[in-house]
């Protein structure tokens, strides 16, 4: 058994305070469930197999961190770093990644379905066969995300950036494609262009 923390409040909602410094830390198994790590340093930290569940992750950096098979369950990581993680193994089941920065992800096969990435950075990220189905992406930077095969039944990918995405083989039907930016850089307008599926730049 990992260390148990649950319900632990660490950091300030108001930044005023700096958070928990727990770079590189070792909290494989952990029990963090409902746990605040409010702008916490966890970059580089082992976070497998821990359980996140209700944790609050707000601001934290986990950029680098390893989450092999963490439980992600109504886990909130708002506008935290999230850069060249893993989900692959992750158990997600309505975690929010509102604003949060996903650059250069291993997100293939990852189940996102309804999830909440409004406003997610995931430029340079993979997603090959990713479940986005239903999923709240609007205004998300998806440059140069590999996404093929993903789907994306029914996203929100409302005034989103998907300039050189790949999107090859995804599933594309009743995308919010208002306002996107496509992969060939046509802007959805309702008049000249009305989705992206034509301008997939492939």
């Amino acid at each position: 058994m990992g260390a148990t923390f649950s319900g632990a409040i660490w950091g300030d909602a108001t930044g005023a305070l700096a958070g928990p410094q727990l770079r590189e830390a070792d909290l494989s198994e952990a029990d963090l469930s409902g746990a605040e790590l409010l702008y916490a340093d966890l970059r580089s930290s082992n976070l497998s197999r821990a359980n996140l569940t209700r944790a609050s992750m707000e601001g934290a950096d986990l950029s680098d961190a390893v989450l092999a098979e963490t439980v992600l369950v109504q886990a909130g990581f708002l506008g935290s770093n999230l850069s060249r993680i893993s989900l692959r193994t992750a158990f997600i089941d309505n975690a929010s990644f509102k604003y949060a920065r996903l650059i250069d992800a291993d997100l293939d096969g990852v189940d996102f379905e309804e999830g909440e990435l409004t406003g997610a950075f995931l430029n340079g990220a993979t997603a090959v066969g990713a479940n986005f189905e239903r999923a709240r992406m609007s205004g998300s930077k998806l440059v140069g995300t590999k996404a093929n095969a993903a789907n994306l039944l029914g996203a929100d990918l409302s005034w989103a950036d998907l300039t050189g995405a790949s999107l090859s083989q995804a599933t594309l039907s009743g995308v919010d494609w208002t306002g996107a930016t496509c992969p060939d850089g046509a802007i959805v307008t309702g008049s000249a262009v009305w989705s992206c599926e034509d301008h997939l730049a492939e």
